[in-house]
């Protein structure tokens, strides 16, 4: 499965956002009423067969079911019928209003490079929606890759406010703040994170990262050296400890993929593992 197509059975909580296979058994079936052509369309859609997928929304919304009005919409995004989705996303707005379908209309402009418009579309749907914590990491996410990193942080800052409980939303503006330099900052929030979520190994490294921005290297290597062994052994986090002096890791090979991967964690430090 794409992560472009979980992204979207994720968006709208279909069928197969757990990871479930979803069996063929739908395939060349109609619905005899709204919910049962609505049931159809999401398995078809989680099976990968967007024009069936279409076609059984398209029939759902003509049997009453307004919920398909925006579920149409992301089949047509599923299938690359984009100028199709565009349209049943803008319908889907004038009548449910809803944050979800926003962000679809947002990532559809995005991929037509129109950022300025998908920020801005997001923008709208916060003022509509000010407590969804969703739609203000979507917004923080469509910044950051508009290369507009300050504002992507400020805009995060909507999220854990209104989801304070999830430890991604720390996570997130930890490594942002970490790339932008701001070291206290980054520390602040993945200690948040931490808190949380006590057992990924990348929340440890990036303590590790903006622990050394702030001068405290001791903590820094304590960090490090507990992402490696929460990690079992990653050679980036590897990577990372030698460049920070931890002892013990001298004879262990650390390849250009791990490097690389080192690298984001070093470069905000001023500091890199060598090609």
């Amino acid at each position: 499965m794409s992560d472009h197509f979980k992204n979207i059975i994720d968006l709208f909580e279909l069928p197969g956002s757990e990871g479930e296979l979803i069996p063929a058994e739908t395939q060349g079936k109609e619905g005899r009423t709204a919910e049962e052509s609505r049931t159809f369309g999401q398995e078809r859609m989680a099976a990968g067969d967007y024009q069936a997928a279409v076609e059984h929304f398209q029939k759902a919304i003509q049997q009453g079911s307004a919920e398909s009005v925006a579920e149409l919409g992301a089949a047509y995004e599923a299938g690359d019928f984009i100028p199709q989705a565009y349209v049943q996303y803008r319908k889907a707005l004038q009548s449910q209003a809803n944050g979800d379908v926003a962000i679809g209309v947002a990532a559809l402009m995005k991929r037509e490079g129109r950022w300025k418009d998908s920020i801005a579309e997001l923008q709208a749907a916060i003022e509509k929606e000010p407590y969804n914590a969703f739609l203000h990491f979507r917004l923080a996410e469509t910044l950051r890759e508009a290369r507009y990193p300050k504002a992507a942080l400020a805009a995060v800052q909507g999220a854990i406010a209104n989801q304070a409980d999830d430890a991604f939303y720390h996570f997130w503006a930890a490594e942002l703040a970490l790339e932008l330099k701001r070291f206290e900052e980054s520390l602040g929030a993945i200690h948040a994170a931490l808190e949380l979520s006590q057992d990924d190994p990348y929340y440890l490294a990036i303590a590790g990262a903006a622990s050394w921005g702030c001068g405290r290297e001791e903590e820094a290597r304590a960090f490090i050296k507990q992402a490696v062994r929460d990690s079992e052994g990653d050679a980036a986090y590897i990577g990372v400890a030698r460049q920070l002096g931890v002892p013990g890791f001298d004879g262990v090979s650390v390849g250009e993929y791990d490097s690389s991967r080192a690298n984001r964690l070093l470069r905000p430090l001023g500091l890199e593992i060598p090609d």
